[in-house]
């Protein structure tokens, strides 16, 4: 599992992706409407002479937080979720999905000292990968065609490695500081809140005497 984000430095990837030409176009477009609309919806509709009118702008400026808040999600997610130069095609060519790309990125950092190179068995190259989904692939859900000198378990051995190589590196820790569970441990200090990973699993409580496996010092 990769290392998470802490809450700095998502607030600063969002301070620099919003600071950018697009954005603040976007910003001064949503601006411009939004006074525009007021001023003429006023001088039709005021919402001191009226219920309807003060009802007719509670709604326009509520429709105007509902588009903000998409905006500065799509903002603070999309980018993240879709990246710069992002192809679809990307893993049909390689026929390679997400996790097995972290997998083959994690066999070429592995040390070896009497292995081979590990070979991505399922790449049979662009045309042959682009066959097994735009017409009828060759394998039957349980035996898949591989690459010269893989089988059908060569990525699962390679798994298997990686797993124990990182029990090897887990070391038993015992706690000396209670912890509750929450998402914002301010009782621990400043610098402790402010650098937790930004996820929005459960935190598991532990107590002074508890002892647990750790397989990475860094946050």
């Amino acid at each position: 599992m990769e290392p998470q984000p802490g809450v700095l430095d998502i607030l600063a990837q969002f301070c620099q992706r919003l600071v950018h030409w697009g954005p603040v176009t976007a910003l001064l477009i949503i601006k411009f409407i939004f006074l525009t609309s007021l001023y003429v919806t006023s001088m039709w509709l005021s919402p001191y002479g009226s219920t309807l009118g003060t009802i007719n702008h509670a709604v326009f400026i509520g429709w105007v937080g509902v588009l903000l808040y998409n905006f500065f999600m799509a903002v603070a997610m999309g980018p993240g979720f879709v990246p710069l130069k992002w192809r679809p095609l990307k893993i049909i060519v390689r026929n390679e999905t997400t996790i097995e790309n972290w997998i083959v990125a994690k066999a070429q950092m592995r040390e070896r000292e009497n292995e081979e190179d590990f070979i991505y068995p399922y790449n049979l190259g662009v045309a042959e990968n682009l066959k097994q989904v735009f017409f009828t692939p060759l394998g039957d859900g349980i035996t898949w065609p591989v690459v010269p000198g893989c089988n059908q378990y060569t990525l699962t051995v390679e798994q298997i490695l990686q797993k124990h190589d990182k029990r090897l590196r887990t070391r038993l820790y015992t706690v000396v500081q209670p912890y509750r569970g929450s998402f914002f441990p301010i009782s621990h200090g400043c610098t402790v809140c402010m650098t937790t990973p930004l996820t929005d699993e459960p935190r598991i409580a532990v107590s002074p005497g508890d002892r647990v496996l750790v397989t990475r010092w860094k946050k």
